[in-house]
């Protein structure tokens, strides 16, 4: 069904469909006696002007490893002033602080078991409500699985503004952490084709690291990409999806760039912007999509370097 274009623009505008879509889920995650009673408080609890909420950048990074995260994390700090969220450094600290929730997520570890999902997300809604209002932040590879997913979108305060995939095939992240060295006197990582280490004395130290080596970089890999499909489902139209093989490290920021200073735009759910360079990559193989491409002034940007 197509809509008018101004009743279009005031759906998007208010944000409708997301807002339509996060009730809907709660309330099939409460299941509560009276729909009509729930999905009321749920709209009465929504903030009357959302225009500093909108303004605020919440924002997930996802992608596998060697995708460049790392270095589009740092152009969301440096660029955004972009908080960046890390459950495993909210968990240390809360140990280190003893705190009820660091000594619950510690019997768990201790255990030898995962921490479950609700104190993870009870420490990073905890956490996200030390900061101020106007700050933003992202999580870079977080949530990793289909429940986390559902988690963080359960909890108003977390639901995310932008959820950001990197798409990359297998053979390139190879190529580019087998590359690395890194060494271990100043914990610096070169590459040996985009920032080679100097010659002599440091060159000689450097070493190639186990999580660089190609096998452990494939196990990651299939990992990240056995948990995939169930978080994309969970993100559905929130979900961009960027492209990088072949791109390098100026036009993925370029890209980045493009989708975090759009105006506010909410599509139907049915609908999933994608930005590629070519066919996706879902699972290791080769998905062909038909793409709507987003990029500078809608012209492709040039390769110039690669991460």
């Amino acid at each position: 069904m197509s809509l008018d274009a101004s009743l279009q623009t005031y759906l998007d505008q208010h944000q409708i469909y997301s807002q339509l879509q996060t009730s809907l889920e709660e309330m099939v995650r409460v299941l509560p006696p009276s729909p009509v009673d729930f999905l009321a408080d749920f709209f009465a609890k929504i903030p009357k002007s959302s225009e500093s909420t909108r303004e605020t950048k919440r924002v997930v990074l996802l992608g596998p490893p060697g995708c460049g995260k790392g270095t589009q994390a740092k152009h969301l700090q440096q660029n955004y002033n972009l908080h960046q969220i890390s459950p495993g450094n909210l968990l240390r600290a809360e140990i280190s602080q003893k705190s009820a929730l660091g000594m619950q997520a510690k019997e768990f570890m201790d255990a030898g078991k995962l921490v479950p999902d609700s104190i993870v997300i009870e420490l990073i809604s905890n956490y996200t409500k030390t900061l101020s209002k106007s700050q933003g932040w992202f999580f870079d590879g977080f949530p990793r699985t289909e429940l986390q997913a559902y988690a963080l979108k359960a909890d108003k305060s977390l639901i995310p503004t932008h959820v950001i995939e990197f798409v990359v095939n297998q053979e390139e992240v190879i190529s580019r952490i087998g590359g690395r060295r890194f060494d271990p006197i100043t914990s610096v990582t070169y590459h040996i084709t985009n920032d080679p280490p100097p010659a002599g004395e440091v060159a000689s130290r450097c070493i190639i690291r186990d999580d660089d080596k190609e096998q452990v970089v494939k196990d990651r890999f299939r990992v990240y990409n056995s948990s995939l499909q169930g978080i994309r489902e969970v993100f559905g139209h929130q979900l961009t999806i960027i492209n990088v093989n072949g791109l390098g490290i100026k036009d993925v920021a370029v890209l980045l760039d493009n989708i975090l200073n759009a105006p506010p735009q909410i599509k139907n759910p049915q609908t999933r912007e994608i930005i590629p360079r070519g066919p996706g990559i879902v699972n290791g193989e080769q998905e062909q999509q038909d793409w709507n491409i987003a990029t500078a002034n809608n012209d492709r940007p040039k390769i110039e370097e690669i991460e």
